[in-house]
């Protein structure tokens, strides 16, 4: 019999363990349980992100593993709130001319939780990005600059960024707003001024602004960043009612100053409407996270030659089907026919009912707390194989993977 091939993809499982982590772990897992049922297997590893937590590290891997030449850098900048400085991590591909940002390494909700501090979704600013977008440019003059978006403690629409990179916010008496700028300013917010041309945000060389993000949902609306993220974010209903005025009036001062008509862009609203804001530079537009990082990792090509694919995540819900990792892989590997193992922290039970036959789920939860699963993921996920090792077989004999 040839031995099963088996990719193994997993994204981040946040409060856990990184999605290399998580790979490792799968694989210590899988290897034993193949052994134990006497199946020959290849496994390949691939761990995966989509613009937000681990891009940095997946993509540093890959390139490892590539034979890639790649730096890696770290300077200091504001974090997710103004007394909380950070040093973040970037990364330099000489050989491409380009540079690529986490902005979950300048204003993550990470940030906030690892330091001990709670959610500020009404102080929580992006300022720290702007400051590291200028820092990377006058220091790189990179022709490519790609900023990975995702799980940001903030929801200011990308004003904070903007006015580190010298957009000036302004009252109704033509007064400038405080530095850095968080969401308890926008009711101030009446006008902007804007830099003049390329040569006043201080991008001359850079050629194309790649805006990688997790998530398709546009600025405003009931999926746009107020209503959908900014509960994640620490925000009440009534702060989400409140961000979301305050974001459609920020639209109107911004499409007014740069002649655009972006809130309705797919992926405006990543990153609490980041992605909206850097929008607005030179030579930017936004892509997709995944697919950017897919074509980087040579995913496609890996998952084309496998027999099965292993991914999962901490939970999969419906934001997982809104242009994130494990989603994602879940449409490819149906579009290429291939069967899926989705092993999560916890599995939302009615997105659970609408997978087909050919993924076969294991949540965590289901066999342990989620707290034993986050403080104990190794032994979780060796639990809940072995619980499940009978009928896993039994699915593997019926698509002809094993005699």
């Amino acid at each position: 019999m040839p031995p099963l091939k088996l990719l193994i993809s997993p994204n981040a499982f946040k409060g856990s363990v990184s999605s290399l982590e998580a790979s490792r772990l799968f694989l210590d897992a899988f290897s034993g349980w193949a052994s134990e049922q006497q199946i020959p297997a290849e496994i390949k590893c691939l761990p995966v992100a989509d613009g937000g937590d681990d891009t940095l590290c997946v993509l540093a891997d890959a390139s490892k593993r590539q034979g890639r030449a790649i730096e890696r850098h770290t300077s200091p900048v504001m974090g997710p709130i103004e007394q909380l400085q950070v040093n973040a991590d970037w990364l330099y591909l000489p050989a491409e001319k380009t540079v690529i940002i986490e902005a979950a390494r300048i204003h993550g909700m990470a940030i906030l939780q690892a330091s001990g501090l709670p959610l500020e979704p009404l102080g929580a600013t992006s300022y720290g990005v702007g400051e590291l977008i200028r820092q990377v440019i006058k220091e790189k003059q990179p022709e490519t600059l790609v900023l990975a978006l995702g799980g940001s403690a903030s929801t200011d629409g990308g004003l904070g960024a903007l006015q580190a990179l010298g957009v000036s916010l302004l009252d109704t008496s033509e007064k400038l707003l405080p530095k850095p700028f968080c969401p308890r300013f926008f009711e101030g917010l009446s006008a902007i001024d804007l830099p003049v041309g390329t040569e006043g945000f201080g991008f001359q060389g850079l050629k194309r602004l790649l805006i990688a993000t997790d998530t398709v949902n546009p600025l405003l609306g009931k999926r746009g960043t107020a209503y959908t993220f900014a509960p994640q974010k620490g925000a009440s209903p009534e702060q989400c009612d409140w961000l979301e005025l305050q974001l459609e009036k920020t639209a109107i001062i911004l499409s007014r100053a740069f002649a655009t008509d972006y809130q309705d862009a797919v992926g405006a609203g990543a990153a609490g409407g980041l992605g909206y804001g850097l929008l607005h530079l030179p030579n930017a537009q936004i892509i997709s996270g995944f697919q950017w990082l897919s074509e980087s990792l040579g995913l496609e090509a890996a998952l084309k030659d496998c027999d099965v694919l292993l991914t999962g995540e901490g939970c999969f819900d419906a934001t997982s089907l809104t242009g994130k990792a494990v989603g994602e892989l879940l449409a490819m590997a149906e579009a290429n026919g291939k069967p899926v193992i989705l092993l999560c922290g916890a599995i939302e039970q009615k997105i659970r009912q609408t997978l087909p036959a050919s993924v076969f789920t294991i949540a965590l939860n289901d066999y342990v707390s989620t707290d034993q699963a986050i403080l104990y993921p190794q032994a979780s996920i060796q639990q809940a194989i072995a619980k499940n090792a009978t009928t896993l077989l039994r699915w593997f004999r019926s698509d002809g993977f094993a005699d």
